[in-house]
């Protein structure tokens, strides 16, 4: 299991919300960027609202998704899914409607053969015994705290545990072992150092003895793939063959053609590396780098060029994603404010930051356009 905020990954088909005042308040959830996934949500040439079903005990609900500030998506539901909400759970709603703070019970999905349907079922707790889980989210910690170490020079004790502890569980649903031949990695967040990403990965390597690619290999492959999204994919050994499986919306049918490591470099066959080109046409890059056959100069100039680019690609990839996470976090900063002066009757205060968030949000939709055009460039 993995935990995402109040979210819980509970498999490939299932996923668990823990149902906060919003919920019953507001008939909404956030939807964090780590699973829209699940819900088949893209941003490339998508309409908001998608509708969708939300099935329970042979009853759909309508219910849909939409874009809610910059990559938030919020979750509504009908009316009368809320009254039944109501009416199963009185006493959330009677605390949550009171304004009280509550953690109400998990509602989890299932997905279906319907891609715009999810059945439903309520539990009142998930409890984890996995040793494994557990062991992830210390080996994370490790790594996260060695590199401020390195890179700050922070100790340990003068560090926020909460913060520390809440950055260790997003760095390791990052990276999960799904089966004994399996690896499945997820793109870091932009302000999630390689630095970091890597002395994690290899904490890991001490304990399982078992790693599919180096750290280095990894950030090449990674940092080609559907840059600007979370994007997630599996390395599956079997035997003595890797082969690759991603999966933007989890959609494990873009597989593609097993390698065998032992391999040299020179050995890429033409037809391994067309078939990952059009499955994945940015990952034609990487493989033609790796290629070292014998070629004509101005070849060799051209992918001199080629990775020159590259390198200027990521840096700018870096400076636009940095600062669209900048001006998302002042947002949210800003809005837990307003929250919370609201709550003292502050409103000249409240109306002050609401102001601010408004002029931060053209700012923030601004940066957005500009990261569009930007890979819409370096696409072309």
């Amino acid at each position: 299991m993995q935990t995402i905020d109040s979210w819980i990954v509970l498999g490939g088909n299932q996923l668990a919300k823990k149902l906060d005042k919003s919920a019953f308040v507001f008939r909404s959830i956030i939807v964090p960027l780590e699973v829209q996934d699940f819900f088949h949500i893209t941003r490339a040439k998508a309409k908001y609202p998608k509708h969708i079903k939300l099935m329970l005990n042979n009853t759909a609900f309508d219910a849909f998704l939409e874009i809610s500030n910059g990559t938030e998506i919020r979750l509504f539901w009908s009316l009368s899914f809320a009254d039944l909400l109501r009416k199963n759970f009185p006493s959330f709603y009677s605390n949550a409607d009171k304004g009280r703070k509550i953690e109400g019970p998990y509602m989890i999905f299932y997905k279906s053969e319907d891609i715009d349907a999810f059945q439903v079922s309520f539990k009142d707790e998930i409890k984890s015994s996995n040793n494994r889980e557990k062991y992830t989210i210390k080996a994370a910690r490790k790594a996260l705290c060695q590199q401020l170490r390195i890179e700050y020079g922070w100790k340990e004790l003068e560090l926020n545990d909460t913060w520390i502890e809440s950055q260790s569980i997003r760095v390791a649903t990052l990276f999960s072992r799904d089966e004994g031949n399996q690896w499945t990695y997820g793109l870091p967040h932009h302000y999630l150092s390689w630095d970091i990403y890597t002395a994690f990965i290899l904490e890991h390597e001490n304990v399982y003895n078992y790693l599919l690619l180096k750290p280095e290999e990894l950030k090449t492959l990674v940092k080609r793939c559907n840059v600007g999204s979370r994007f997630i994919f599996t390395i599956v050994k079997e035997e003595n063959t890797y082969s690759f499986q991603q999966y933007p919306e989890f959609n494990i049918s873009n597989k593609v053609k097993s390698i065998d490591p032992k391999q040299s470099k020179t050995d890429f066959s033409q037809e391994a590396k067309s078939d990952f080109s059009v499955k994945n046409p940015r990952i034609e890059i990487i493989l033609d780098n790796k290629v070292t056959e014998k070629k004509e100069t101005s070849n060799e100039i051209l992918d001199e060029d080629k990775t020159l680019s590259i390198k200027h690609f990521d840096k700018i990839d870096n400076v636009i994603s940095n600062l669209i996470d900048d001006f998302s976090n002042m947002k949210s900063a800003l809005k837990k404010e307003i929250s919370e002066t609201l709550m003292t009757d502050n409103f000249d205060r409240a109306k002050s930051s609401v102001n601010q968030v408004q002029s931060i949000d053209l700012i923030y939709s601004k940066l957005l356009e500009v990261n569009d055009m930007w890979n819409k460039l370096k696409n072309s």
